[in-house]
């Protein structure tokens, strides 16, 4: 009976999805939390130091630092897990950044009731699309890295693979050597068998 390959069912790929579109989302949400501590930590211990600059460089440094989950901390992430699990560059990117951005304005809503004005709105949605294309080219290079280190193991692997078959063969040339140069038994003459004659 020939052998019937299983395709994959409508709810196996339904799950795979449906498994990648959550870990996809929890990325977001744990960039935005880490980004969100490390700002906090940062703007503190930098804090005093822009007291005396111009308002507009603290506005920048300030800026820079609450978008620092989407510009630096989902790319990491990203790159790290692309070395770990096989994921798309361009719908991780779009995803993880999504998510953490609808949570950030729901906690926005939550505290301020969403008010932003439009210098703020833009260097939003130029930091968003900013931070998708830094966690795609993360993706990609994660995967590449990935790649390279599963060659590199599979050339050590072949490796060593052809150092035993050298062995294997020469310790075969050397037992075959062994077993040619075995001293033989010798046979007993036809006179050692005739009988002493009185």
């Amino acid at each position: 009976m020939a052998d019937v390959k299983k395709t994959p069912s409508v709810l196996d790929a339904a799950s795979q999805r449906v498994l990648r579109g959550a870990f996809t989302m929890g990325l977001g949400f744990i960039a935005l939390l880490v980004g969100s501590i490390f700002a906090g930590y940062l703007h503190q211990r930098i804090g005093y130091r822009l007291e005396g600059t111009s308002y507009l460089f603290r506005w920048v440094v300030s800026r820079l630092l609450q978008r620092s989950w989407v510009l630096g901390v989902l790319p990491l992430a990203a790159y790290g897990v692309a070395r770990i699990v096989p994921v798309r560059p361009w719908t991780t990117g779009i995803g993880a950044a999504l998510t953490g951005e609808v949570l950030l304005g729901m906690l926005n809503i939550l505290s301020t009731g969403g008010e932003m004005t439009g210098v703020d709105a833009v260097t939003t949605v130029v930091t968003l699309a900013g931070g998708v294309v830094l966690t795609a080219f993360a993706v990609k290079r994660g995967v590449a890295a990935a790649a390279a280190v599963a060659e590199q193991k599979l050339r050590a692997a072949e490796a060593k693979k052809s150092e035993y078959d050298v062995f294997a063969r020469e310790a075969q040339r050397l037992a075959d050597r062994n077993a040619g140069e075995a001293p033989k038994a010798e046979a007993p003459s036809p006179e050692s068998n005739k009988p002493p004659t009185s």
